[in-house]
C-alpha cells in the first residue's frame, strides 16, 4: 500500500507539472500528508517473544526451525510445563476446578498469557451474534470509505493536486473510514465481551455444580459415617449377643455334665442295691430251696431207712445161715454215685457234679459234708460216711 501510494503521488507531480505552462508554474514543495506516511521504525518489531525465532534485519527469511519455548517458565531438559506452573517429566491428570477466590472476581489462569488475570466480564446487553452482525457491518463501511478514498486519491493524482478538495475529501473518506474501523473493532470487542461473558456465565454454573456435587458428596459421606457407627454399634451388639450365646453354651454344658454325672451316681448306686437285692434275694431263696431240700431230704431218708430196716429183716429171716460159719462181709467199696435220688435230680444235681463240688471244697463244709461222703465218697477221698438214718440230713451242694 505505501509503494502504491509513492507511486500514485509521483505520478500526480508529473501530470501537474505537464499541465501548466513555463510562467505560471511555480515549484512548491508538496508534503504527503503525515497521516498516510509510514514511520520506518513501525517496520521493526518492538519486542519479540521469548524462544520465538525471527529474521535478521538485512534478510527477510528464519534460518532455524520454529520454536515453542515462549513460555514464562522454563523448564530442564526433558520437562514440561505443568497447569499448575510446577515442572515434571510428566504431569498428572489435570481435573478442572472452580478458580473464583473469594474477594478476588475474575478468573485466574490456568494457563497463563501476559497479563496472567483477568477481569470479570464486562455486562454488555446484547448477544455475542448481535455485535458480530453490527461489526460485519461496519467492515463493510469501512471497505466502502476504502474503496472511495481510493478512487479520490486517484482523482487527486489525476489532477495532479487541481482540487485540493479531493485531498480532503480523500482526507475526510479515510477518517471516515477508520471511524468505521473504530466502530466495527469496538462491536467486535462488545462481541467478544458477551462470549466471554456467557463463558463466564457458563462457568460460574459449573462452579455451582461443582460445589452441589461436593455438597451431595459431603452429605453422602455423612451418611455412609452415620452408617459405619450404626454397623459397628450393631457388631458390637452382635459381640455381646454371640458371647451371652457362649456362656449360656458353656452353662448348658457344665450342667449336662454334672446330670451326667449324678446319672452315673445315680446308675452306680442302683447297680450296687439292685445286686445286694438279688445276693439277698438270692440267699433268701437259697434259705428256702434248704429248707425246702432239708425238709425233702429229711422225708425221703426216713423213707429209704423205713425200706433199707424192712429188707434187713426180711433177709435176716429168710437167709440160710450155716453151721459152724458165719456169712461174708459184704467188702465196701469206695466210688462215686451213679444216680441221685429224685428230689435231688429235681434240683438240677448229677453224680458227674462230684468232681466240682469236691474240688469247691464242699467235701468239709459241714453242711453239705455228709451228702458229698455218702453220694461222692470217691471224689472225696473215700471218707465214709456215717450210716444213713431216718434222722441224717443231707443238704446238696449248689451248683455253680
Amino acid at each position: 500500500m505505501q509503494c502504491r501510494i509513492v507511486l500514485i503521488l509521483a505520478f500526480a507531480a508529473l501530470a501537474l507539472g505537464a499541465s501548466r505552462t513555463p510562467e505560471d508554474v511555480v515549484a512548491e514543495p508538496v508534503a504527503p500528508l503525515e497521516e498516510f506516511v509510514q514511520d520506518p521504525e513501525m517496520d521493526k518489531l518492538s519486542h519479540t517473544m521469548k524462544g520465538a525465532v525471527v529474521t535478521n534485519d538485512d534478510e527477510a527469511s528464519a534460518h532455524k526451525e520454529p520454536s515453542d519455548e515462549h513460555d514464562e517458565i522454563q523448564c530442564a531438559e526433558g520437562q514440561v510445563v505443568c497447569p499448575d506452573g510446577s515442572c515434571a517429566t510428566s504431569c498428572p491428570d489435570f481435573v478442572a476446578t472452580a478458580s473464583f477466590k473469594e474477594g478476588a472476581p475474575g478468573l485466574s489462569y490456568t494457563f497463563p498469557p501476559n497479563p496472567t488475570h483477568l477481569a470479570s466480564a464486562p455486562d454488555v446487553a446484547g448477544k455475542e451474534t448481535d455485535y458480530n452482525e453490527i461489526a460485519n457491518n461496519f467492515h463493510s463501511s469501512e471497505t466502502a470509505a476504502e474503496q472511495l478514498a481510493i478512487v479520490k486519491a486517484e482523482q487527486s493524482a489525476g489532477l495532479g493536486f487541481a482540487s485540493h478538495d479531493s485531498a480532503l475529501a480523500e482526507s475526510e473518506q479515510r477518517m471516515a473510514a477508520k471511524k468505521q474501523q473504530v466502530e466495527k473493532d469496538m462491536n467486535l470487542a462488545a462481541a467478544s465481551a458477551a462470549a466471554f461473558k456467557s463463558a463466564s456465565q457458563a462457568h460460574d454454573a459449573s462452579v455451582t455444580e461443582v460445589k452441589k456435587a461436593q455438597l451431595a458428596e459431603k452429605a453422602q459421606e455423612n451418611v455412609v459415617e452415620q452408617a459405619k457407627a450404626t454397623l459397628r454399634a450393631e457388631l458390637a451388639k452382635l459381640k455381646t449377643a454371640k458371647e451371652f450365646v457362649t456362656a449360656k453354651v458353656h452353662a448348658e454344658e457344665n450342667a449336662r455334665y454334672n446330670a451326667e454325672y449324678k446319672g452315673q451316681l445315680y446308675e452306680t448306686a442302683k447297680s450296687k442295691a439292685i445286686g445286694e437285692d438279688n445276693a439277698l434275694q438270692e440267699e433268701l431263696h437259697e434259705t428256702d430251696e434248704k429248707e425246702h431240700f432239708r425238709k425233702v431230704a429229711m422225708a425221703a431218708v426216713k423213707e429209704a431207712a423205713a425200706k433199707e430196716l424192712l429188707r434187713a429183716k426180711k433177709k435176716a429171716f429168710t437167709a440160710p445161715v450155716a453151721t459152724g460159719s458165719a456169712a461174708p462181709e459184704q467188702e465196701d467199696t469206695c466210688s462215686d454215685c451213679t444216680t441221685l435220688p429224685q428230689i435231688y435230680i429235681q434240683a438240677g444235681g448229677k453224680c458227674s457234679d462230684c468232681s466240682t463240688w469236691a474240688k469247691a471244697g464242699q467235701c468239709t463244709e459241714a453242711q453239705y459234708s455228709k451228702f458229698m461222703k455218702h453220694y461222692c465218697a470217691k471224689s472225696c477221698g473215700c471218707q465214709k460216711a456215717a450210716p444213713a438214718t431216718a434222722e441224717v440230713q443231707m443238704s446238696m451242694p449248689k451248683k455253680n
